[in-house]
């Protein structure tokens, strides 16, 4: 193997890893103006990226480190915790300096299990492997580098577009990696790109604002009045998206921006945000819909067997329809009554394979009753042999699993007939009524779970529910609480204390009038 430099780091508190003794010495050694000078700096940058020590034998030892020194004088090496602090690979790839953790070298060669709590010293040692063969096959030509955008410069001007365009490219996944710290979603990061797109559209065109060191406060909340105005062919009036629509885009907006170094037009003297439109108007109505039970039967009445099963899975989960796209048979534990939703690699129906996280990278278990299992090892018996439950030979299977749903709709006759998907279903004989979306049935479940059933069961509290859903907050699940409607809040009308003083008086009975009490004259 050719002699490729890739040094081991570990970064350390050398505050607390300079015992008293070891100051001492080091004192007596220098002057005091550059031992008060590195006492300072101590304080200032109390952590740094300090040499693993070398035995005799060449070997790493990993709980020994070289700690840095003043001037000419070396620092000397210190015992410390290995689960202390991050261990570092510091090399040089193309002529640009690198210095990732020992955990995303690991992580990005497909070792995803590898956290910093269960790094060994083989795992570390691997790492160092894997990074010198990738530098001698770069210095052999069996690998072309990834060519880096430079970072923008301190003081330099650059034009808006670029600033996106660099912003975006170091956000995109690389092929040659599985996962990154930095990397978005590929629908997150076309999210992105439509909503800078737009964003620097307005500024260059409305605003004048050529670069990002232009941008004002103004800027923003003149951008948030501007996306009401843009062609939707979504609105009934065919322009302006929705308050929704344009919360998360000025969010998107704000993200980029404070990565940029324009944070300050974001908030105020003390610290406080100062983008209201980012977040959701008080009083706003959310777009939380659940099925009543009228509604779920018309569904399930007019299904085939094949729509049952996905249907009644979408139901009985909550799962989001990326989860159920990816759903295996393994990960159905009918002994502990759950369904586990897990990172790994899957193979979709249509062949391709692809390593699925899901979101928040939040991994969880889902309680489903026992019916499900016995309907599922039925369908596991019927359907030909697949890894996945629901496998669908498409690029794009929630669209399946969306115009399956909105086909039922219109069989069960609970298509409204006046929203744009109704009135344009008879002119192209695409899509449906937009009252049926996946989403829809994640609604149901949230919302059933929270408030039971008439007589009080099957209620379990919001920590609960948010957990099996997976959200990355407790405040998300709150949406769900919205008031009940429907037959259902009439059933427990007729069932509330108040509802006996409703009841009209019998004929046996007559209305008798209140008398006075007697007086002196009457007696």
């Amino acid at each position: 193997m050719a002699n490729v430099t890739v040094r081991l780091t570990k970064r350390v508190k050398i505050i607390g890893a300079y015992s008293e003794i070891l100051l001492n010495e080091l004192s007596s050694k220098v002057s005091s103006e550059h031992f008060q000078s590195f006492l300072t700096s101590m304080t200032k940058m109390p952590w740094r990226y300090c040499p693993v020590a070398v035995d005799a034998s060449g070997r790493y030892n990993f709980g020994r480190v070289k700690l840095p020194g003043i001037q000419e004088v070396d620092g000397p090496e210190v015992d410390v915790d290995r689960k202390i602090g991050s261990y570092h690979l510091d090399y040089r790839e193309n002529g640009v300096r690198s210095c990732p953790t020992v955990v995303k070298v690991l992580n990005d060669a497909g070792r995803n299990l590898i956290t910093p709590d269960n790094l060994s010293p083989r795992d570390i040692t691997d790492a160092i492997g894997i990074v010198k063969r990738r530098l001698n096959a770069i210095r052999h030509g069996d690998i072309v580098p990834v060519q880096k955008v430079p970072k923008k410069q301190k003081g330099a001007r650059v034009p808006l577009r670029d600033h996106i365009d660099r912003w975006l490219l170091e956000r995109t996944s690389d092929p040659d990696r599985i996962s990154s710290e930095e990397a978005l979603r590929k629908n997150s990061l076309s999210s992105y790109r439509y909503a800078l797109d737009m964003f620097a559209d307005f500024c260059m065109t409305k605003r004048n604002r050529e670069c990002a060191e232009d941008i004002t406060r103004e800027d923003l909340k003149l951008f948030y009045g501007y996306m009401a105005t843009v062609p939707n062919k979504r609105s009934d009036t065919g322009f302006g998206l929705s308050n929704n629509s344009r919360n998360t885009k000025i969010t998107m907006v704000c993200t980029f921006l404070r990565s940029e170094g324009r944070g300050d037009i974001l908030e105020t003297w003390n610290g406080v945000r100062n983008a209201p439109t980012v977040k959701r108007a008080r009083g706003e109505d959310t777009d939380i819909r659940d099925y009543s039970n009228q509604e779920l039967e018309l569904f399930f009445r007019v299904m085939d067997e094949e729509e049952a099963d996905l249907f009644t899975f979408f139901l009985n989960t909550g799962a989001r329809a990326e989860e159920v796209v990816v759903a295996e048979w393994h990960e159905l534990d009918d002994q502990l009554g759950i369904i586990k939703v897990r990172k790994k690699w899957v193979t979709l129906g249509d062949g391709r394979r692809i390593y699925w996280v899901p979101k928040y990278e939040k991994e969880r278990d889902i309680p489903v009753p026992q019916a499900l299992f016995a309907r599922m090892k039925a369908r596991r018996k019927r359907v030909a042999p697949s890894n996945l439950i629901f496998p669908v030979d498409a690029k794009y299977p929630k669209g399946v699993f969306l115009r399956m749903m909105k086909a039922i709709g219109r069989r069960a006759g609970l298509a409204c007939g006046h929203c744009l998907g109704c009135q344009n279903y008879p002119r192209t004989h695409q899509g449906g009524c937009n009252d049926h979306y996946l989403h829809r049935w994640r609604h149901t479940f949230a919302c059933r779970h929270l408030r039971g059933n008439p007589d009080g069961t099957g209620k379990f509290d919001l920590k609960t529910v948010s957990e099996w859903l997976g959200h990355h907050t407790v405040k998300i699940t709150e949406r769900y609480l919205h008031a009940a409607e429907g037959l259902e809040v009439q059933q427990k009308m007729n069932e509330s204390p108040l509802n006996r003083f409703n009841l009209p008086p019998t004929e046996s009975t007559p209305a008798v009038a209140p008398q006075s009490p007697p007086t002196e004259k009457d007696g």
